[in-house]
């Protein structure tokens, strides 16, 4: 969703948004799943897209006393 009126609102939600997928790519590749079937292969259900399969896999929540992504 994007607003000029809203822009204000949304910028602190995408920049989460960013810092979780960037956080959650960061794991898959440590873990060295980056090059499964379902993103590798041609028909995976996340192929070519290792970000969704990242952000469904894992689970970050936000600390309620530093307010970063954990």
């Amino acid at each position: 969703m994007t607003h000029e009126l809203l822009e204000h609102l949304l910028v602190p939600i995408h920049e989460l948004f960013e810092d979780v997928k960037r956080k959650a790519l960061m794991r898959l590749e440590y873990e060295g799943m980056s090059q499964i079937d379902a993103i590798a292969s041609p028909g995976g259900q996340y192929y070519r897209n290792p970000g969704q399969y990242a952000m469904d896999r894992y689970a970050y929540y936000l600390c309620f006393k530093c307010k970063k992504v954990e």
